[in-house]
């Protein structure tokens, strides 16, 4: 799912479109983060987008919870008491709710000097590339089992890939020639928006 919102001069802003968003992520004032990034305050993105997990993945990981809490409370092993298997059943759910908000799906902001990436909603697992290392961009379509072994957080090195499912993506080269795989359900969309505001003097 790829979420545009109102306009402002060339660039997308999402203050622009708060009744669908709600208020745009500020960052306290002095803030750096580790790549040594100086984040004023006020700063929001200029471009935001949000691709969530694959139908697929979502069913087989809330099923598999749900079907072994089932089995704990309709099938207990010998010797378990039913103070017992009722948390358990319910910690299998709340870990279950825990990995869908730290893992489930990708979020890509463009502010006007870093690209920030994080997984999930709470933003514990995060990205920050700063634009003026970016040297080139592509949007690809690439094999995701068979290039980086499936979606997430993938590869290392030089080669390394951010995404939630399909098979679609930006690729972002750096300056020391490492590839960072982004992966979007509209990656022309993303590029265009990249490229506008690496050609926007600051």
């Amino acid at each position: 799912m790829l979420l545009i919102v109102g306009k402002v001069g060339p660039l997308q802003n999402i203050d622009a479109a708060k009744s669908h968003t709600g208020s745009a992520p500020r960052f306290a004032a002095s803030c750096r983060d580790k790549n040594g990034l100086q984040m004023s305050a006020q700063m929001s993105a200029l471009y935001r987008e949000f691709t969530p997990l694959a139908l697929w993945a979502r069913v087989l990981a809330w099923g598999a919870t749900a079907g072994v809490g089932l089995s704990i409370l309709l099938a207990p092993p010998a010797g378990s008491s039913s103070a017992v298997r009722l948390p358990t059943a319910l910690g299998l759910l709340v870990l279950g709710a825990a990995i869908e908000a730290f893992l489930g799906g990708l979020t890509t902001e463009v502010y006007r000097d870093h690209l920030r990436l994080h997984l999930g909603r709470f933003a514990l697992l995060r990205k920050h590339v700063p634009l003026s290392k970016v040297k080139g961009l592509e949007s690809v379509t690439y094999r995701p089992l068979r290039e980086f072994g499936g979606w997430g957080i993938r590869g290392f090195g030089r080669r390394q890939a951010w995404t939630a499912r399909g098979n679609k993506a930006v690729v972002v080269t750096l300056e020391d020639g490492s590839e960072l795989y982004v992966g979007s359900d509209n990656p022309q969309h993303l590029e265009s928006r990249l490229r506008a505001i690496l050609q926007t003097p600051g």
